[in-house]
């Protein structure tokens, strides 16, 4: 599909004679505001100088009052801007921010804990809309890979890697103090682990085992940590994200080292279910995880050196892959997150090697994608979530400078 500015304000869009994989709806900035529309890939596809005499099904419509509309025929772009123009709003963590997880408080504040390079310590920080609010959570030792989560009480807890004594930690804020205790006893073990709180109110979370290459769960029942292995084949779990059914089951999104493919794994009641998500070559090191608003298990995945970003979703009894974006040949992915907009649309969050992170939202079956911070061309640690106002923000970490920096897309004026 694409549209042409006709003489008197009507849009022209054709839906025939062009070969539409080759075009990918975009958002870009003209100056200060943002349009949206289709772009071109490739200049050979289209000569858009000649649309007039493509002929095929053309379909006229009226512009809405509230957007006007933009064709460029030599670029090959068609664009209309925004009604409501929006701007992407960046700030500097003040901390040398290392292994970060992000996540919303009760009260709607966006919160992140993070290891603090400088300080030797895990950090957790909350911003209140225009600064930060930082408190120490544990400096025992230099620790790392940190993963946030609230508890039913509205208060945060932090699971983490004990770097030191090589042992995974679970710290919670009993409303004057952090708290930390050891979770699983066995050496060297904790690194990636995803702490979420299952609907009784107690954490749980799933890590890897660097002795044994497990992936492993632990849960918390009150009084003492349940440990289970829930795959041992080759190595795995090296990276992977736990979420917590409808049903209150667990399950786990997580990456085969061994086999090279993205595996989930469910929790029946009784014993740990495991399915391949996508059998490519070495895909899913990076991964988000999360349930739709339907219910069923989402994932935005991509890999080490990899130029696609998927979508993979459970439907019925199989996968359904889909492909968010198609980056250029050595411009590779660096990081993938997901998040569902108040609307219930699927969004995610990846980094382009040398060309910073982007934000990708779907909008009628196709995924409008642009630019978040063009200042931080190679950055890594991506998350996403949105704020109580629907707003979406991004952190992510800046390799040169060596900091986090959080971006929310806010409309022009409200900055």
């Amino acid at each position: 599909m694409f549209a042409t500015l006709l003489p008197g304000g009507n849009i022209r869009l054709c839906a025939a004679e062009i070969d539409y994989p080759a075009f990918y709806l975009s958002e870009v900035q003209f100056g200060s505001e943002f349009a949206l529309g289709w772009e071109r890939k490739a200049a050979s596809i289209l000569d858009l100088e000649r649309s007039e005499d493509l002929g095929g099904d053309w379909t006229t419509v009226l512009r809405d009052s509230s957007e006007e509309w933009y064709s460029e025929p030599m670029s090959g772009r068609a664009f209309f801007r925004l009604a409501n123009p929006r701007k992407w709003n960046s700030s500097n963590l003040p901390h040398t921010a290392w292994y970060s997880s992000l996540a919303l408080s009760s009260m709607g504040q966006v919160s992140i804990s993070y290891s603090d390079a400088d300080e030797a310590a895990i950090n957790y920080a909350s911003f209140n809309g225009s600064s930060w609010e930082i408190s120490k959570v544990y400096d025992e030792n230099w620790s790392t890979h940190t993963s946030l989560a609230f508890g039913p009480e509205g208060r945060p807890a932090i699971a983490f890697f004990d770097e030191a004594l090589d042992t995974l930690k679970f710290t919670s804020f009993n409303g004057s103090a952090w708290v930390a205790v050891s979770v699983d006893p066995s050496p060297n073990v904790g690194q990636a682990p995803s702490l979420a709180f299952a609907p009784t109110g107690f954490p749980a979370i799933s890590y890897y085992d660097a002795v044994a290459k497990d992936l492993k769960f632990a849960s918390f029942d009150g009084s003492n940590w349940k440990i289970e292995v829930v795959d041992s084949a080759g190595e795995v779990g090296s990276v992977s994200e736990l979420k917590f059914s409808s049903e209150g089951k667990p399950s786990i999104c997580y990456y085969s080292h061994s086999a090279k493919v993205l595996k989930f794994a469910s929790f029946n009641g009784e014993s740990w279910g495991v399915q391949t998500v996508d059998s490519s070559w070495s895909t899913g090191q990076f991964l988000s995880y999360s349930y739709g608003p339907n219910g069923l298990p989402v994932v935005a995945y991509s890999a080490l050196g990899e130029t696609e970003v998927r979508l993979a979703e459970f439907v019925g009894t199989i996968w359904h892959k889909s492909l968010v974006a198609d980056l250029e040949l050595g411009r590779p992915c660096l990081a993938a997150t997901l998040a569902f907009d108040p609307s219930g649309e699927a969004c995610v969050g990846y980094s382009v090697a040398g060309k910073g992170p982007h934000f990708a939202r779907r909008y009628n079956g196709n995924w409008v994608v642009h630019v978040i911070d063009g200042q931080v061309p190679h950055s890594s640690d991506l998350k996403l979530t949105f704020e109580a106002g629907g707003k979406p923000v991004v952190t992510y970490r800046d390799p040169v400078a060596s900091n986090l920096r959080l971006s929310i897309l806010r409309p022009l004026g409200d900055e």
